[in-house]
């Protein structure tokens, strides 16, 4: 931004229709920013409106506090987690996503595109299927499943290896406990299924469990 923001300073972000803002995901509907050094500088708050056929989104306001005064030229990123509005996207296209900031394609970041594609059924005999959600409500935890030889075929010296990717696009390092989450090895020795796990906890990140 290129002014030096006061106590009380706010900016809105339009949040276009193609996303419902109204369930469980989005959660919490108010969240700290916060700075480099975990500084809460400002709060955002999202406003749902109902996703129909010719609405949907809502409205984010951030509002600065005192802990931003002084700062300039600040830059960052809002994460939040939504559904898609199914009355609005096209299943199996690519979507253009616009967010507006306080009204002006100026002040606003380029159109994220993003192609939908349906949720679909995992065929029973399928060799090998992973999904994920929200362990049990909690939206900082994560829990995966594996359904794993479906079709009961006569499996012999597989290893199945998974890797989780972090935000940032990195892999996380199963042999480091400070940036590794998990890992899960699967090995069909003669047959029978042993499975290994690990769970960790890293801090101001999210902990995943397998």
């Amino acid at each position: 931004m290129p002014y030096t923001p006061a106590s009380g300073d706010f900016f809105n972000i339009t949040v276009p229709p193609e996303l419902d803002l109204t369930t469980q995901d989005t959660h919490p509907l108010t969240f700290a920013l916060k700075d480099e050094d975990e500084n809460e500088i400002a709060e955002a708050t999202i406003t749902p409106e109902a996703p129909t056929s010719s609405g949907g989104g809502g409205n984010l306001k951030v509002v600065f506090n005192s802990a931003a005064e002084g700062k300039t030229n600040a830059s960052g990123n809002i994460h939040f987690q939504a559904k898609f509005n199914e009355n609005k996207v096209q299943v199996n296209q690519e979507n253009s996503i616009p967010f507006l900031v306080n009204g002006r394609t100026d002040l606003s970041p380029s159109d994220t595109k993003i192609k939908v594609i349906p949720n679909t059924v995992i065929p029973p005999d399928r060799v090998i299927g992973k999904s994920a959600k929200p362990h049990g409500g909690i939206y900082n935890e994560a829990r995966w499943q594996m359904a794993i030889n479906g079709g009961k075929m006569n499996l012999k010296g597989v290893k199945i290896t998974d890797t989780i990717l972090t935000r940032n696009g990195t892999y996380f390092d199963p042999d480091d406990a400070a940036t590794a989450a998990s890992s899960m090895h699967f090995y069909f020795p003669k047959g029978h299924l042993r499975k290994q796990t690990r769970r960790c906890r890293i801090p101001g990140m999210t902990v995943w469990s397998m």
